[in-house]
């Protein structure tokens, strides 16, 4: 039976070189480029095609007279011929088992890193944002927050009462000082903590009433 490497380029030649012993069965090896069209003139005469990436069309194959098997190198045969119309015409499609399952495994990572390597820049501008905008947030409230809150503590100026009032409406105290009862009570007295919201509303009511009695 004779047997053609139908389709050995220039990539695939040293390969083969480093591969093929003494004692192996004698193979014509096919190194010009041919158009599909060709194809029953480049096997003719020949058993065994040996078939790395060209397709096999089957209008193309039934006019092989001679082909009995194609051994096929590659991944997925079926995308190069189509098995049930090679198995009709009494042609064995044969594969290498495990063949190029090391090459897809490491295709399928190197695009995987690529991909990851594409979308660090990314991923890294968006954090980088994100942590820009919540720490100039941060910056900003405290330069702003931390002098006026010492101001409106420490200092006594017109219209205290209505800012510690409106400070309260906003729920500021639940943030900027937590602590019992009493200590708030205490930091109330001192002048630190301005009165709650509920008490100064109150206090307010009582004023209006003992005015309009007076």
């Amino acid at each position: 039976m004779k047997a053609l490497f139908l389709d050995c380029n220039d990539q695939l030649a040293p390969v083969w070189q480093r591969v093929i012993r003494a004692g192996d069965p004698p193979i014509d090896v096919n190194r010009k480029a041919f158009a599909t069209a060709e194809l029953p003139g480049v096997l003719k005469g020949y058993d065994i095609a040996i078939d790395d990436h060209s397709y096999m069309p089957t209008e193309f194959v039934e006019r092989c007279d001679a082909l009995k098997h194609i051994v096929f190198l590659g991944t997925g045969p079926a995308s190069y011929m189509s098995l049930a119309d090679m198995a009709a015409r009494g042609i064995k499609v044969h594969i290498i088992r495990n063949y190029g399952d090391t090459a897809v495994a490491e295709h399928t990572i190197a695009l995987m890193l690529a991909a990851g390597l594409t979308l660090l820049p990314a991923l890294l501008a968006i954090v980088r944002l994100s942590l820009l905008v919540s720490l100039s947030a941060v910056a900003s409230a405290g330069l702003v927050g931390i002098p006026l809150g010492a101001l409106v503590a420490l200092t006594r100026f017109p219209g205290r009462s209505a800012v510690i009032v409106i400070l309260n409406a906003i729920n500021l105290p639940a943030v900027a000082f937590k602590g019992t009862d009493r200590v708030q009570s205490q930091a109330i007295r001192a002048g630190i903590l301005g009165t709650p919201l509920e008490e100064a509303a109150a206090a307010a009511a009582t004023s209006e009433e003992t005015a309009a009695q007076a």
